[in-house]
């Protein structure tokens, strides 16, 4: 027998108690990758079991057809639901198995049931573990298809989330929403590939649309230097030389050394313009991207660990879903395949015919074997500057638009970088050279020099230190030069610069620079390294000879950190190999060469673990991923459900876990959670989390199971919210006069046609939201603006195509998606905001679907006409399913991430910031879903809106759970502005607020995470965030609450109130805190038009919320 079961979450006790139960009634419970079953069954007479591999499950396995007791057993164990299988030859279903358990015996169940007869073509057999299995013979196939052996013999496993078997909660995965071809109804555009075709990508696009938004398309969108892979916990850099990794610490979030403060929106104190008043406000980025001896650097791949192969070429995207992309090194006759997967804690390689060519940067040791490894320090960009001197002239003239800039390529070298190298020739002229780095003295003055005889310079000897002046020292720049006569041609010597340091910079006294008078130099790196003279070398092991290390499947790495940052401490890095290999460690070359033990070329696995920081020489930590290595997740997969009797969504990610030689294996991986996951997780799933060295935690298992709440997503304003502001009769006469105002000042029609899809979207927005208030609250504004809305809609689905051609979406045929050329000049990366590169999608597409959410349930006829339309542009950014030939899966959003990016193929990094605004499209595809009455478009909608608002406040917002997660200076602001990939938490805008100075701008940058207002903003805007940004929406909207107001410089022009618009988005934001703050926001917005806010917003819109969280 062979019982398929589907599993629910269940405790370690319960488990085993499962296992005890079947194991007593003569069965087994097993679990095996449901990719390998259906493998395996295709084009078999079982085939049909594939309809029973639903999420993950469990068999249960036995010698003999033990269907009452596993009938019986399964009653106490409500974790387990049994699916179907196979007894006896014959393919039941549950019902089978129900009535075989009814029923006396098999020939009578015979008579009864539609079954599938497999006699003579099922072989039984027993494997070595004496457990009988069954294997399906394949009429296509000569040789016999064991793999159900497998299934049976293998080592039993416990699957700690699956999505939950509910009549209600069907996979989004399977279901495409709809087969229109958009070129049959758009027409077809190739124009994007002028700038934007992917590159460095085994022909991706034939098998489907690529992903714009993907965390590895920087590889495939530009060839030169891609923006690096953001994978948790590491950051890779993909070349021609391999791939380096660099660890990725939470910290990296919060460290207040990491933040750089930008402060060209900051106010300045009165007289003194570059004393800017930053506790009233400053642009900021926490960047996260350098290592930690550069922090306020970007990692370009100089430091952390390297791993390739020697002879390969560009690195090949061959595969990609939402958790992974695969890559392809090939040259020599070898491949390095590395499958990157989102969350992994070691990093494998899979070689192939290839040895491993490892690269440290900053290597110190090696297996306990000092090493000397090249060690740059990382650059830090590009920097924009002008001079003003004040009352003359400003450099250059056009500064502001124009500055100058300077090409930051190295940090700023502090005392540990001073270094010496003293030459002395054959007549004994000692020349000393010393590099000051970037630290500053007052004059040669300030350095003392000592030099003897090294027969008198013995260790109770105390030589006289000699005084720099004009006739011995000499300084230009940062450099100085010292002139002397060495005493000796074999002399002792030592530097003391007062007050700074002394070189040696350790035990100068005791262990001075020893040179010789034969033209040989010595020299220091911070007071620590000396070299021979030429011709005569003294090299140590590991310093540039190279030598090898016995065989080994381990290899400890510990590196220094560049520019010496961590003064007696390193970084420890873990290399796995499948099979012994033995290492030539090159200081020459920077390289470690492993070869198999017994020569040749090696095939297995490479994989890399990142073990934090200790002290040079600690072991202590080496062992800590031993138990994770030898496996690693594969083209790991994401289902998903949604229960509308629960109002829960689930999210499954089922890592795959396989062994080394690629088969699935019941071993358990060991996966980084970002917060937000781990916050979701924590109450079910505690015991599988575990701390690390990372600072995120870590889930030990190889499925999580992540479940939301399903929010209200109707277009329409929340009913019970609308009756309690009708039993009031002030807020009913506000929101009746905010509804004829609003109306009145409509001009639909006119954006409509003639703007920008962003801004043509925010209209409709508006007026869509409008109109749903209007039908709330029951006055009859709604009907002249359908009329609008209804127009204005077939223009955009070109059903009335009469747009400008620059207007008319077509289906871009490079990538896959709508195409909006947006002007009728150059196809620039700017246009439309991006929109003609996949910026902003969800963004502008939101708002239409909104309004098409809206105009289809009280116009089901429209909507009937048109569906194949508007289900184009819902596919374009909310397709649940990998089956559609024509648009990626939920274009912006990152699964992993839980939230959306905006940046699409343009250059740079990912980037998002208003975050509402993706909340908006992802109601607008649950609202169109609830109107066409499609549960999947429904269903796919709520899942990823319930997604972007966990994100959205655990990522863009301060609360009490995750106040820590940020640097103190954002702890205040309680918001950001914007992600980036470089530089995680970003307080910033890509536009200018008006006034564009801090404190006013503060209320942008909350407003940016408010707009647009409908049913769906009180699950992010609500109290507790309130309380958070009160402090600085009281500044935006009152400046003399400031404490520094009063040094304010009184001729700064841009120091004047804030935009009517944005302190409504504030007064709305501080509502939900208590009365008083609802009264004084409503006080506010009563007497306000459409053209005194923010495009897209209404003043019924507003104060409904602010009366109604509605």
């Amino acid at each position: 027998m062979l019982a398929v079961c589907q599993a629910l979450p269940m405790t370690g006790p319960t488990e085993r108690a499962v296992k005890n139960k079947l194991l007593n009634n003569g069965m087994k419970l097993q679990f095996f990758n449901n990719r390998l079953i259906r493998q395996a069954v295709e084009g078999t007479p079982l085939t049909n079991l594939k309809s029973f591999l639903v999420g993950k499950n469990y068999l249960v396995v036995s010698t003999e057809p033990c269907v009452s007791a596993l009938i019986k057993t399964l009653r106490s164990v409500p974790e387990l639901i049994l699916l179907g299988g196979l007894v006896d030859n014959y393919l039941l279903s549950r019902e089978g198995f129900n009535k075989y358990f009814k029923l006396p015996d098999l020939d009578t169940m015979r008579g009864e049931l539609d079954v599938l007869d497999l006699r003579g073509k099922i072989k039984v057999k027993t494997c070595s573990r004496g457990i009988t299995y069954t294997a399906a013979y394949s009429q296509d196939n000569s040789a016999m298809i064991y793999l159900l052996c497998t299934l049976v013999c293998a080592i039993l496993v416990y699957v700690e989330a699956v999505l939950p078997q509910l009549p209600d909660c069907q996979r989004l995965e399977d279901h495409v929403l709809d087969s229109a071809n958009p070129i049959d109804v758009f027409g077809a555009n190739q124009e994007i590939g002028q700038r934007a075709v992917p590159v460095r990508n085994a022909n991706l696009r034939s098998r489907g649309p690529i992903p714009t938004h993907h965390f590895a398309t920087s590889q495939i969108k530009v060839k030169d230097r891609p923006e690096p892979l953001r994978i948790f916990p590491y950051e890779a850099h993909l070349d021609t030389a391999g791939v380096v990794y660099d660890a990725y610490t939470m910290e990296r979030w919060y460290d207040p050394k990491r933040t750089d403060v930008m402060d060209q929106q900051s106010a300045w104190e009165a007289g003194r313009p570059w004393n800017k008043l930053n506790d009233m406000g400053t642009n900021l980025k926490q960047m996260v991207s350098g290592p930690d001896g550069n922090p306020l650097g970007v990692f370009t791949g100089k430091s952390g660990v390297r791993l390739g192969m020697a002879g390969s070429g560009e690195p090949i995207m061959t595969d990609f879903g939402d958790l992974y992309a695969n890559f392809l090194f090939t040259g020599a006759g070898g491949t390095m395949e590395v499958p990157v997967v989102r969350g992994a804690t070691l990093v494998t390689h899979i070689y192939k015919n290839a040895n491993p060519v490892v690269k440290p940067y900053c290597l110190s040791s090696v297996a306990g074997h000092a090493a000397h490894f090249e060690c740059p320090v990382e650059g830090s960009g590009e920097m924009s500057y002008a001079v003003n001197v004040i009352g003359k002239y400003v450099l250059p003239n056009d500064w502001g638009n124009a500055p100058q800039r300077a090409h930051c390529n190295r940090r700023r070298r502090g005392v540990a970088d001073i270094s010496l190298s003293a030459t002395c020739s054959s007549d004994r002229r000692l020349t000393i050279q010393i590099d000051l780095a970037d630290v500053t003295i007052k004059s040669v003055g300030q350095i003392q020099f000592a030099v003897e005889s090294a027969s008198l310079w013995t260790s109770q000897f105390v030589p006289g230190m000699h005084n720099c002046d004009a006739s011995t020292c000499s300084q230009q720049g940062n450099r100085v030069t010292i002139h002397a006569q060495a005493p000796s041609a074999d002399y002792k010597l030592a530097v003391n610069i007062i007050s700074v340091t002394t070189l040696p910079l350790e035990n100068w006294l005791q262990a001075p620079f020893h040179g010789k008078c034969d033209g040989s130099t010595v020299s220091s790196s911070g007071g620590t390294h000396v070299t021979s003279a030429p011709g005569n070398p003294t090299t140590r092991p590991g310093d540039t000879q190279p030598f090898a290390l016995s065989s080994n499947t381990k290899f400890l790495l510990e590196l220094d950190e560049p520019g010496g940052a961590l003064s007696g401490q390193t970084r420890k890095f873990i290399l796995y190999f499948s099979s012994p290999v033995r290492a030539s460690v090159n200081s020459g070359t920077s390289e470690i060469s492993f070869e198999p033990q017994s020569g040749g070329r090696y095939s297995g696995l490479v994989q890399l673990g990142y073990l934090g920081v200790g002290p040079k020489g600690d072991t202590s930590k080496s062992n800590a991923l031993d138990q994770y290595h030898g496996i690693y997740s594969y083209k790991p997969t994401v289902s998903s459900c949604v229960s509308d009797s629960r109002a829960k969504a689930y999210l499954s990610f089922d890592w795959n876990p396989v062994d080394q030689n690629g088969h699935p294996t019941s071993r358990q991986l060991l996966m980084v959670t970002l917060p937000h996951q781990e916050y979701n997780m924590r109450s079910q799933f505690a015991s599988n989390l575990r701390d690390s060295v990372f600072g995120f935690r870590t889930y030990e298992g190889n499925s999580w199971l992540q479940q939301y709440d399903v929010p209200h997503t109707p277009v329409d304003p929340d009913t019970a919210a609308v009756n309690r502001i009708k039993q009031n009769g002030a807020q009913l006469n506000d929101i009746i006069s905010a509804i004829q105002r609003d109306a009145a000042n409509v001009n639909l029609d006119a954006v409509c046609a003639h703007s920008d899809s962003y801004n043509a979207g925010k209209a409709i927005g508006m007026a869509t939201r409008l109109a749903s208030i209007s039908r709330a609250f029951g006055t009859s504004h709604f009907r002249d603006l359908d009329t609008m809305i209804g127009q204005c809609l077939s223009k955009w689905l070109r059903v009335e195509d009469t747009l400008d051609n620059m207007w008319k979406f077509h289906y871009d045929t490079v990538w896959g998606g709508l195409f909006l050329r947006a002007t009728n000049g150059d196809l620039d990366w700017g246009v439309d905001y991006g929109f003609p590169y996949y910026n902003d999608h969800h963004f502008h597409l939101g708002y239409f679907l909104y309004a098409m959410a809206y105009y289809v349930k009280y116009h089901p006829g429209w909507g009937a006409d048109h569906k194949d339309r508007i289900y184009l542009v819902a596919r374009d950014v909310g397709n649940p399913s990998w089956r559609d030939p024509h648009f990626p899966v939920v274009r912006h959003q990152d699964i992993y991430n839980g939230f959306s990016w905006a940046s699409g193929l343009g250059p740079g990094e990912r980037q998002e910031e208003s975050a509402s605004e993706s909340i908006n499209c992802y109601h607008a595809l649950a609202a169109l879903g609830d109107a066409f009455n499609d549960p999947y478009l429904k269903h796919a909608g709520q899942l990823h809106l319930a997604m972007e608002i966990a994100s959205v406040r655990e990522y863009w917002q301060v609360r009490a759970h995750n106040r820590n997660h940020f640097p103190p200076m954002l702890q205040k602001t309680g918001v950001v502005g914007q992600i980036a990939e470089g530089a995680w938490y970003v307080y910033t805008l890509d536009w200018p607020c008006d006034p564009n100075r801090f404190p006013m701008r503060h209320g942008c940058l909350v407003g940016i995470q408010v707009i647009p207002i409908t049913a769906v903003s009180k699950h992010w805007v609500d109290q507790e965030w309130a309380g958070s940004i009160k402090e600085i929406c009281e500044m935006a909207i009152n400046p003399r609450l400031a404490a520094d107001y009063s040094k304010v410089d009184p001729n700064d022009h841009d120091f004047r109130e804030l935009t009517s618009g944005w302190q409504a988005f504030c007064y709305a934001a501080m509502a939900p805190l208590d009365e008083a703050h609802r009264t004084r926001a409503a006080d506010y917005l009563r007497t306000k038009r459409p053209q005194d806010l923010v495009a897209g917003s209404g003043a019924a819109s507003t104060l409904l919320f602010i009366y109604g969280s509605t």
